[in-house]
């Protein structure tokens, strides 16, 4: 395998055992204690959670937080406790773990309540569409004209841009978000590498992944074998994990008391 980045296998190996595992696994623990991540009454989010009753900024950020949490677990539990590399799994799982934090911090970020409120109620208007789109043809739904006409409104209230608000949000209008405002190196870009795995594109693997060739007796074919290794994966897990601490200190911050 390659050195990347004057990065070894061994050192990746190491760094995912002793910094990027416990990191994760801590996160894990915080999230499943019951006592953890709380709102404070008299916090920002608390005032935000006021402000979008009944779809509460807050609950639309620890959806995104549990969720890329849960997939930078399922790599970890891969990378370190299986010890297995898939060619494209792994990143596919980085890249769940980049678009829910991208849509966190794009929630929590901005300082100016409307727009804070705005983002997460264009984030539940996406979640009611996609909603519709999936369970169109089944009975006894609340039509999604009510879900959206109920998130305009508190959108209205909150002196929000209304020009957006029930046409949801993209994970690409997030993730070129945290490009700018977060201290993570090249968000969006990882983000579009990780799901070109996602997709199956094989530009990403010809890019990423290491490739090794044989001939065929067919002119101009080749038989291709891809693997991962650790020292790529790592550098775009630690991208990961930098914005994942941004997500984590804004939450802290704005749910903090007075």
């Amino acid at each position: 395998m390659s050195e990347q980045f004057g990065i070894t296998e061994e050192m990746a190996g190491a760094t995912w055992h002793q910094e990027i595992a416990p990191a994760v696994q801590i996160v894990m623990d915080r999230l499943q204690d019951p006592t953890d991540f709380r709102v404070s009454s008299e916090s920002v989010l608390a005032e935000d959670d006021t402000a979008t009753d009944p779809y509460h900024l807050s609950h639309s950020a620890r959806w995104c937080l549990n969720s890329a949490v849960d997939h930078l677990h399922a790599l970890k539990t891969l990378v370190v406790d299986a010890r297995a590399l898939h060619s494209s799994a792994s990143y596919g799982l980085a890249r769940g773990a980049l678009e829910n934090l991208g849509a966190a911090f794009w929630i929590l970020h901005s300082d100016d309540r409307a727009i804070r409120i705005e983002h997460s109620l264009r984030w539940w208007a996406k979640n009611f569409k996609d909603q519709e789109l999936a369970t169109k043809t089944m009975s006894n739904r609340t039509p999604l004209s009510a879900k959206l006409d109920r998130i305009e409104a508190l959108a209205r209230e909150a002196a929000c841009d209304l020009s957006k608000i029930r046409n949801g949000y993209s994970s690409t209008e997030a993730l070129t978000y945290a490009d700018t405002n977060s201290t993570a190196s090249n968000p969006y870009l990882i983000w579009q590498i990780c799901s070109g795995f996602a997709h199956g594109r094989p530009w990403a693997a010809l890019a990423i992944n290491e490739m090794e060739k044989r001939p065929t007796e067919a002119p101009g074919i080749s038989l291709v074998r891809f693997t991962a290794d650790h020292t790529r994966l790592l550098a775009i897990t630690k991208l990961t994990m930098h914005l994942l601490e941004d997500v984590l200190r804004l939450y802290q911050d704005r749910s903090a008391g007075a």
